[in-house]
């Protein structure tokens, strides 16, 4: 005849048993959390991109109808009894779209008696002015005009 098991064994392996049923609840609440989070993140997210896209078509808008006003010819028909609006200036800072070419001037020859951070400036404004004339590029003859 078999004999039983002791009460002991039984009750530790009830509890070892009622330790991985709690670990496992606890898991699947972490992951149910971590889902939550990331949904959350993916909201806000989506959020945030469609505030940006409106901001976006807010300045699409603003600049397509500040060309629109630039571009209006500028005498009215005289039977027009609509004001005509008037063109508003860019903000500060925007160059209109004809002003985009940039016109690049050689820096200042350089002195003898320089200082060593007055050299470093200048060091600085001749590299940008080879940089922007593509200097490296050019023939020595065109170098040197």
């Amino acid at each position: 005849m078999a004999e039983s098991p002791h009460p002991d064994v039984l009750q530790v392996l009830q509890i070892m048993e009622d330790n991985c049923h709690q670990e496992a609840a606890e898991q699947r609440q972490e992951e149910e959390q971590c889902r939550r989070e990331e949904e959350h993140r993916r909201q806000e997210d989506e959020w945030r991109e469609s505030q940006w896209r409106e901001k976006f078509q807010q300045l699409l808008a603003t600049v397509a109808q500040q060309s629109c006003l630039t571009t209006q010819p500028a005498a009215a028909s005289p039977t027009s009894t609509s004001p005509s609006p008037s063109p508003q200036p860019f903000p500060a800072g925007m160059l209109h779209p004809t002003n985009t070419k940039a016109v690049i001037h050689p820096p200042s020859p350089f002195q003898s008696d320089v200082t060593f951070p007055g050299y470093k400036a200048w060091r600085r404004q001749w590299k940008d002015y080879a940089t922007f004339t593509d200097l490296a590029n050019l023939d020595i003859p065109k170098q040197h005009i």
